[in-house]
């Protein structure tokens, strides 16, 4: 009896463990915890939402999981809208997009869409909260219930009959069709409560309360999900009632469940059977197939709830420190053989894979040699698993590497033998033979031939004998084999050389047959090469070139019906036949792949292709080109496949691939996944880079989304809540009006667009779990994208209308402007009748006049009583910087370009030697060194030649020269071809930087004694170059390095001479400079005849006895003789009247003596710097209309020069505006408009007025007339300077110190000491 008891238990114990190890094949858990971002490890809630996804209440918030990714939801009292606290008891639905989250401070109803807390409410005492998936909401307290009215948004009690409220959480529930289930508590009895609506107006309700005996017993547990609740009764049995079929199912008494593993948390129909769950003790299952019998599934688990998700099978577990559980079958389409399980020191990838007709399973490795596993369908069982290596094989349990590694890369089933042959690395081709079960080499003897086949990755058995073989680094060769010995051997073998583009091709991985002669070769370097057996003729096939990418790297070949699939390094190419034309198509990463290294090709019994990648196992249906990825998802434990290690089994049709883990192999009888198709979710919103409220964007019952922006940069999440696939899912979109089409398939779950103008489009989703041509599952939203407010409608209107207005307005200004410019042009025609024939040059004149009044305030100060040394020094100092401002400006320049346009005429020849040394002694009186300049002129020697043009050419080519101080310089003059030439010699440079100078045309700086002479030079060097122009001189430099000598010669043409005709007006000169006299008799000759004199008394008896046109005076002679001067003016004064008198003033002369000049000359012009404009001065005196001379005024002492009275009435006009100046100084603001109303006249008028007497503004005037009043106030030592400032009618006292100090030249206190050393 004792040992049928333990027989009977052994039997049990035994069925139980293998139930439990069947159980655990079938099923499997999976952990959803702080890896996927769960942010506590208590579940204490579980919830699915109407939309599939899955929310956890924690110690720590709410999760939210959609299969991809968490988001978390805590409470943070620093912001609004969000939980009242952090502890979760429980998730229900609210409504289509809210749910109701309780905490133990209150019900939060919780927007998915907004991802904040909408309202909270609070209830006194415990409550707990029913809702079903459409929202119907139930509140239960401890002698209390109410139900949410979604019109009023709040909670509305009812009355409750007498019944016994304890444990509502679990006793009450609501139905689909929002029905509250109350069962009181020790009753067996069943309350329902209906409402006819939730959304009712009014707070009245119409409620209707069902009683019935709904058990027999008292009901002790109760547990309600997806319209079916599970119970038991205080006998512990266990029932099953379906609400909507009112059908009570008993399942079995639980009573020694209930007390071997304590309090019950769940009880869920899964599949056919009964889960339990326990809070302490785990899971079990009761197995219908098995009468309900009990099965433990895991008793290593704290439990607070559990979830059946019918829909895919997955059964939610939460727990108390292992986070959320999923429980569900196991889904795989392929059976694993992983290395590690058979030796740990198995680590070389699986490189070639072969099954045998015993039902055994052979695979090389790449160094660990060929392993053999016996009924390899019962798993990898180490005690069934063999290693083979040349001279030994070893047991899986018991291996050890060794020494020299042993790499297979091929196994070929034979057919002519009861063996397989093959490919190794080093010891190249081999054979194995189920007769003695042993791996041999070929014998001895033809050794030296198989040594050459070393790394052999593919072979052919043509026929008994005949053998091909593709190596990688030996090529391809054909071997003959003897069979006719025990031990076979290699009769022949012959090696083919294969080119392209004379490069020998001989690395070969794969190779496939073709009909009856053709095999084709899969090259490492040149894609493929097909060879015909019967004529040993190839050719070869580059499919870089063809389809111009680099797939010319082949590491796989499979034929699919007529079509050739190579699988290559950068992805897959399929070749089509179309007689002897090849047709090549892409396919890569831009198809679809997940990865382009194709390592492997097999083929199924549906016609699909898989293919052993880099990164997992591809399914590609070959009529679609759609493709799906298996990476570490399927049940495929191997990420990264080999090469060659591909096969498909004849005997069963499984295909095997084999990787650097192990292999696996596709069984029919593999699992599948169950077809569940959610539907597709849009999860979160991104505008330019932040991450928005998607309720906010969403239009009235999400018809739609909303957006707002020119140029639109956007992203949209999206996800399907599959939790059984893994999230083995593919997503394609698209942007109808944006996008042309659809986007690939990809894993890849957010949409990004940029810059996308507004407008309304239509944003689509699909979805995919394999590889055919179904319906999907495609979720579309209208997506406008309004156009900021500067780009709607309504702001084009009113751009319509500003721009109207606009063009109104221009047109009205322009025909205004073009009215007021016509008025001006002929006022400005009327005044500018008189104006200088140079008006052209009128810039250049205003500057050189400023500098010239300038020069003549510095000589006012020279003038008065300030005999200091200082002072004298001070206004050198002005004048030397009024010059280098005038000469660095350039504005010099643009005078002196004037001379550029001067004609010349010649009377008679010249003597070439005399003018020679003339120019040679003027150079010496102005004390100039002239010793260096030699001259060689025959005396006899004339030219017609332009006299002064002439003079001053040599004048200044002497002046250079005596300013080099260099060598000697000799001058020649000869006659060649009717031509005059002028030629310089010298020894040194001096010759060539003469050259230089005269022939670039650029202004030299020549060091000169002060700006004067700087002046003069300058205007000499012009009218050099212009003189060489007009002549059209050629200029020659030649350098004889063997005599040491450089020549420059000066080409001059004849002249005609000029016939004497008619009579010209003289021009009486007294200057005692010749250069000057050469340089105004050049200016005038063509136009006057000038008659120079050295003295004044040589002068006033030339006008006695010829009586010239004009007589123009140097007065730089008299600057030392002012009286002398004076004097024979004064006793010729009725003599002058007769002739224009036309004084040339410089700076040296004093003030008196230019008044007194200025009063009664008929024009003036300054020395040097007005000789540019003397003829222009003389020809406006003599033809043009005498202007009247200049009226002198004592109070227009200071601005004599500024201010030009030549008439009465505007000599009044200045008194007037001095005297309205002087009365009004008190006033700081008087401006021009001021003085103009105290004068009577209108602005414009007196502008108009003013600016024909003085160049300076009014106010500048004023502003003089200040400081002037000033300077003379501060000779009154008993004024302080501030009330003198205040005298003159300033306020500032900076701007007072500022003005005054410019127009004086140093501060008042200085200005004040300074008259006081003078007055000592």
């Amino acid at each position: 009896m004792k040992t049928r008891l333990i027989v009977f238990l052994i039997t049990v114990t035994t069925s139980l463990i293998a139930m439990a190890d069947h159980g655990k094949e079938t099923f499997l858990f999976r952990k959803v915890d702080y890896q996927q971002g769960l942010s506590n490890s208590a579940v204490l809630s579980l919830f699915q939402d109407n939309e599939g996804l899955m929310w956890f209440g924690t110690y720590d918030g709410v999760n939210c999981y959609d299969g991809k990714s968490m988001e978390v939801f805590r409470s943070d009292f620093s912001e609004q809208k969000t939980l009242s606290n952090n502890v979760i008891h429980s998730i229900q639905q609210a409504d289509s997009s809210c749910l109701w989250i309780t905490t133990h401070l209150g019900a939060n109803r919780f927007s998915k869409d907004s991802r904040q807390v909408i309202c909270n409410y609070e209830f006194s005492g415990d409550f707990v909260i029913h809702s079903n998936n459409a929202g119907n909401t139930w509140v239960l307290g401890y002698d209390w219930i109410a139900y949410y009215n979604t019109h009023h948004h709040r909670f509305v009690q009812i009355e409750v009959p007498s019944i016994k409220m304890l444990r509502v959480d679990e006793r009450a529930f609501v139905t689909d069709e929002g029905d509250l289930y109350l069962l009181p508590y020790e009753s067996g009895d069943l309350y329902r409560f209906s409402l006819n609506a939730f959304d009712r107006d009014t707070l009245s309700t119409q409620l209707t309360v069902v009683p019935s005996h709904f058990h027999s017993k008292p009901i002790q547990h109760v547990c309600y999900q997806n319209g079916i609740f599970c119970f038991y009764d205080s006998d512990y049995d266990l029932f099953v009632y379906d609400i909507s079929r009112k059908s009570k199912i008993y399942i079995r008494n639980i009573t020694e469940i209930v007390q071997r593993y304590g309090k019950i948390t769940g009880i869920v129909p899964f599949y056919e059977d009964i889960i339990i769950a326990f809070q302490t003790n785990g899971l079990i299952r009761l197995r219908l197939s098995q009468k309900y019998a009990e099965e433990i599934i895991d008793p290593n688990i704290r439990i607070y709830g559990i979830y059946n998700d019918s829909r895919q099978g997955v059964l939610w577990i939460g727990t108390d420190g292992q986070g959320a559980l999923m429980y569900t079958k196991k889904y795989s389409i392929a059976t694993n053989l992983m290395l590690s399980s058979l030796s740990p020191n198995l680590s070389r990838q699986v490189r070639s894979v072969m099954t045998d007709k015993y039902g055994g399973l052979w695979f090389g490795t790449k160094g660990d040699g060929l392993l053999h596993v016996k009924n390899y369908r019962d798993g990898m069982q180490v005690a069934a698993t063999e290693i083979y290596f040349l001279d030994k094989k070893q047991d899986a349990s018991s291996y050890i590497k060794p020494n020299r590694e042993f790499q297979v890369y091929a196994l070929q089933q034979s057919r002519y033998m009861n063996g397989f042959w093959v490919g190794t690395g080093r010891t190249g081709l081999c054979y194995y033979s189920f007769d003695d079960g042993k791996l041999h080499e070929f014998s001895s003897q033809s050794a030296g031939a198989v040594r050459k086949l070393a790394e052999v990755h593919a072979i052919f058995e043509e026929n008994d004998s005949v053998l091909y073989v593709a190596t990688s680094g030996e090529g391809f060769s054909k071997i003959i084999v003897d069979r006719s010995r025990q031990d076979m051997q290699i009769k022949s073998w012959k090696r083919y050389s294969f080119f392209h583009e004379q490069q020998e091709l001989n690395l070969f991985y794969g190779m496939v047959a073709q009909g009856d002669s053709l095999l084709w070769l899969g090259s490492r370097q040149r894609g493929l090469v097909c060879f015909n057996r019967k004529t040993e003729e190839y050719q070869t096939y580059s499919l870089n070139e063809m389809l111009h990418k680099s797939v010319d790297d082949i590491l796989s070949l499979h034929w699919h019906g007529e079509q050739l699939y190579v699988g290559t390094t950068s992805g897959l190419v399929r070749i089509s036949f179309e007689g002897h034309k090849l047709d090549a198509r892409y396919i890569g990463r831009e198809q679809g792949l997940l990865n382009d290294m194709i390592h492997s090709i097999l083929e199924d019994d549906n016609g699909l292709l898989w293919l052993g990648t880099n990164r997992g196992l591809i399914k590609f249906n070959p009529e679609n080109s759609f493709s799906h990825a298996y990476y570490y998802s399927g049940g495929i434990q191997i990420g990264e496949f080999s090469d060659d290690a591909y096969y498909r089994c004849p005997y069963t049709g499984s295909l095997f691939f084999g990787g650097i883990d192990g292999l696996l192999y596709l069984d029919k009888k593999v699992s599948a996944v169950p077809e569940y198709y959610p539907e597709i979710l849009l999860r979160k919103l991104v505008i330019e880079k932040t991450f928005v409220n998607l309720r906010e964007h969403y239009l009235p019952d999400r018809k739609g989304l909303q957006m707002k922006g020119a140029k639109l940069s956007f992203s949209l999440f999206f996800v399907v809540p599959d939790y059984a696939s893994r999230g083995d899912v593919e997503y394609s979109y698209m942007l109808e009006g944006y996008d042309k089409d659809w986007g690939s398939f990809s894993s890849v779950n957010e949409a990004s667009y940029f810059n996308v103008p507004s407008g309304d489009y239509l944003f689509k989703v699909r979805y995919k779990k394999d590889v055919f041509t179904t319906e999907y599952k495609t979720f579309t939203i209208p997506v406008h994208i309004l156009p900021p407010w500067y780009q709607t409608v309504y702001a084009y209107l009113v751009y319509m209308l500003l721009g109207i207005v606009l063009a109104m307005c221009v047109i009205h200004l322009f025909r205004k402007y073009f009215r007021h410019e016509q008025m001006m042009k002929k006022l400005l025609e009327s005044e500018n009748r008189n104006v200088s024939l140079a008006a052209d040059n009128y810039q250049a004149r205003e500057v050189l006049n400023t500098c010239t009044l300038i020069y003549q305030a510095c000589d006012q100060l020279s003038d008065k009583n300030l005999s200091s040394e200082e002072h004298t020094d001070k206004v050198g100092q002005i004048r030397e910087s009024v010059m280098s401002l005038l000469f660095g400006c350039g504005l010099g320049d643009e005078c002196f370009r004037m001379l550029s346009s001067l004609h010349f005429t010649v009377s008679d020849r010249l003597c070439l030697l005399k003018l020679a040394e003339e120019a040679l002694q003027v150079l010496e009186k102005e004390g100039n060194e002239t010793s260096l300049i030699q001259l060689d002129i025959p005396e006899n020697f004339t030219f017609p030649a332009y006299k002064n043009a002439l003079r001053c050419i040599l004048y200044f080519s002497y002046l250079y020269i005596s300013r080099c101080k260099a060598g000697e310089v000799l001058l020649t003059v000869t006659e060649k071809e009717g031509c005059m030439v002028l030629a310089f010699t010298s020894q040194d440079t001096t010759v060539a930087n003469l050259y230089k100078v005269l022939s670039d045309g650029e202004l030299l700086s020549i060091k000169a004694k002060d700006s004067d002479d700087m002046f003069r030079i300058r205007t000499i060097q012009r009218f050099v170059f212009s003189a060489l122009k007009q002549q059209n001189c050629t200029l020659h430099y030649v350098s004889d390095a063997e005599q040491g000598k450089n020549k420059l010669s000066i080409t001059f043409e004849p002249v005609v001479i000029a016939e004497q005709g008619g009579t010209r007006k003289t021009v009486l000169l007294l200057e005692d400079r010749d250069e000057i006299v050469w340089l105004i008799n050049a200016l005038l000759s063509d136009e006057y005849e000038v008659c120079p004199v050295k003295s004044v008394q040589a002068a006033f008896d030339e006008m006695h006895r010829s009586a010239p046109t004009l007589f123009l005076v140097d007065m730089l002679m008299y600057a030392d003789a002012e009286s002398t001067f004076i004097k024979y003016v004064n006793k010729n004064r009725s003599l002058l009247s007769k002739t224009a008198f036309i004084p040339m003033l410089t700076w040296k002369a004093s003030a008196a003596m230019q008044k007194e000049l200025i009063l009664w000359a008929d024009s003036y012009i300054v020395l040097p710097y007005d000789i540019p404009f003397l003829k222009e001065t003389i020809h406006k005196v003599i033809y043009g209309k005498q202007e009247a001379k200049q009226i002198y005024m004592e109070d227009l002492e200071g601005w004599a020069d500024s201010i030009v009275c030549t008439t009465a009435e505007q000599a009044d006009f200045i008194r007037k505006f001095l005297q309205v100046v002087e009365h009004n100084l008190d006033c700081e603001d008087m401006g021009s408009t001021f003085v103009a109303e105290r004068m009577l006249m209108s602005p414009r008028q007196f502008y108009r007025k003013f600016k024909e007497i003085s160049g300076m503004s009014p106010s500048d005037l004023i502003r003089d007339y200040r400081m002037e009043k000033a300077a003379r106030l501060l000779r009154n030592e008993e004024l302080s300077i501030q009330e003198v400032i205040s005298e003159v009618g300033i306020s500032s006292r900076a701007y007072f110190y500022k003005e005054f100090t410019r127009r004086f030249g140093m501060t008042p206190k200085t200005y004040r000491e300074h008259l006081q050393k003078l007055e000592e």
